[in-house]
């Protein structure tokens, strides 16, 4: 009888896949915004998805015939809205 020798098992690591760039989740697309400068939608859209209440454009339509800050091209700078709401909030207290 021959004897037959087993070779040694070669242990390998496995080989590493190369990892393809991660790819944004499927969301909506965004767009570009300039606080500075909003239009009454955009402004509603944007407060309603950071507060807890839904903000309509009528909403913000009403608040400017209240007296709210427009840019001269009836446009709205956020910081400025903000502020006068938070102003208007405190004096009907």
């Amino acid at each position: 009888m021959t004897r037959v020798k087993k070779k040694a098992a070669k242990t390998k690591a496995p080989a590493k896949k190369k990892r393809a760039a991660k790819k944004p989740p499927a969301t909506r697309k965004r767009t570009e915004v300039d606080p500075a400068a909003m239009s009454i939608e955009t402004t509603a859209k944007l407060l309603s998805t950071v507060s807890e209440a839904r903000i309509t454009k009528e909403m913000v339509q009403a608040d400017l015939a209240d007296g709210a800050p427009t840019n001269r091209d009836r446009t709205i700078n956020l910081v400025h809205y903000t502020a006068w709401l938070a102003r208007e909030r405190t004096h009907r207290r």
